[in-house]
Parts: C-alpha cells; sequence; structure tokens
C-alpha cells in the first residue's frame, strides 16, 4: 500500500464526513484511500461520542483552510495525523510558510532589516527561531489548537504501512495564552551549530517539544510540533 502523510490525513477527514454524511468534493475525496477511511471510521465514532463532539455539519478543508469542519452551533473541528506514533505535526498557517509569510506573521516582535537572498533570509530564520523563541512558541501554539476540537489519529498504519485496525485518537480543546519561560528552553543545535545544520529540536525543561527546520534551496521555514512533548506542555503550562 503505497500512501502518504497528504493521503492519511485526507482519509480521515472522509471518514469523518462519511459517518455524519457531510459532503466531500468529488475531486477532493479521489485523494483519499477507501481501505483507510473504512479501517478509521469505527474508532472516530467511538470518539466523537466519548469525547460528546458536536456533529460535522460542512467540510471546508480545501484550500489550505485553517479549520477542516464546522460543527453545529457554530463550534470548529481540525483534523490532524500521524501514519503510526505520534510524531511531528505542524500548526496550520504558521507551520511551513514561505520566507515573506514568515516575517509578515512574526515582525511585530523584533524590528529587523529583511534581506532579499534565500540564504540571508535562512540566516535570520535561525537567529530569531533562538532568540526569540519564548515570543515564537505561543504563536505556534495557538495555531495548533485554533479551534474549538482538534483531534489527532495516529497508529493506523504498522512500520511495513499495513493498516493496524486499532487507530488511536487524542482530543484536544481550544488552546491558547500560553506563557513559555525562557529559562526552562534548550536547542539541540545553538546559533552558533545550526550555522551548519538543517534542523535543531527545541525543548522544553528537557522534553523534546518541537523541530525548526530548513531545506536546501526551498523557500519555506519549517516548525513542526512533537506530539509526545506536547502532552507534558499541556500538563505544564
Amino acid at each position: 500500500m503505497e500512501i502518504n502523510n497528504e493521503t492519511v490525513g485526507i482519509s480521515a477527514e472522509i471518514a469523518i464526513a462519511d459517518i455524519f454524511q457531510v459532503k466531500v468534493k468529488p475531486h477532493y475525496r479521489q485523494r483519499g484511500n477507501e481501505t483507510i477511511i473504512k479501517s478509521l471510521i469505527p474508532t472516530i465514532t467511538n470518539a466523537f461520542q466519548f469525547y460528546n463532539i458536536p456533529n460535522p455539519v460542512y467540510h471546508i478543508a480545501e484550500q489550505q483552510n485553517s479549520v477542516d469542519f464546522e460543527l453545529k452551533n457554530g463550534y470548529t473541528l481540525s483534523v490532524k495525523t500521524n501514519q503510526k506514533d505520534r510524531n511531528k505535526v505542524a500548526p496550520q498557517k504558521v507551520g511551513q510558510p514561505t520566507s515573506s509569510t514568515y516575517f509578515d506573521l512574526f515582525s511585530d516582535f523584533y524590528n529587523l532589516p529583511i534581506p532579499v537572498s534565500l540564504s540571508e533570509k535562512q540566516q535570520l530564520y535561525k537567529k530569531t527561531c533562538i532568540e526569540y523563541i519564548e515570543q515564537l512558541l505561543p504563536i505556534y501554539y495557538k495555531h495548533l489548537f485554533h479551534c474549538d476540537y482538534t483531534i489527532y489519529i495516529f497508529n493506523i498504519l504498522t512500520n511495513s504501512n499495513e493498516l493496524t485496525y486499532s487507530p488511536m485518537i487524542k482530543v484536544y480543546p481550544l488552546l491558547s495564552g500560553a506563557c513559555f519561560d525562557r529559562n526552562r528552553i534548550s536547542f539541540t543545535q545553538d546559533d552558533l551549530n545550526w550555522n551548519n545544520k538543517r534542523s535543531t529540536t527545541v525543548k522544553y525543561d528537557g522534553i523534546s517539544i518541537g523541530e525548526f527546520q530548513l531545506h536546501q534551496g526551498r523557500d519555506t521555514f519549517k516548525f513542526r510540533f512533537i506530539m509526545k512533548g506536547v502532552d507534558y506542555l499541556i500538563d505544564t503550562l
């Protein structure tokens, strides 16, 4: 079974839509995997009942919408997935922006001239990640849990890419207003070392909570939360 992260994520959305008879546009449905969809339906059905999540009314995930479903009574739902164990998840809107979008989004708390070349932009990105981390993290955190409900589905596939038929689900409420203590934050690569690396992991109390990543020649500044560490943050912040 040849699948990727997008296929799994879209399949999870379609499974939710099918449970509640919500319309999904045909061209979007074609990007899912019918076998995965069917395997997710029992567990998702139980999760909606157990967590008392309002029924979905509209599927609105297309075109990079930050909300996946509108629910009854005006509530919103975001769907996050990992194929296997709990791993890395990008927050909506801010998790994989271009350099220009990144500097627009985060310019409120620093006043630095924006360079022209991509390599210089990447160096500035590294600098801001280290020096302004306590301001960055609350924004990333807010965009991870920006909906009234975030349903996170994992353990969908085995290491050999076979269906587990026992997916696992965690449901998170709307979370914001987190305050991070700079003295409790550390990095696997500090500013100097990261000049020769493409990623650095950020830790809180020694627990890995996220990863900043660059790709050679690509104008994308990626940040993903490490979901096992996110559970620690929820209990700590």
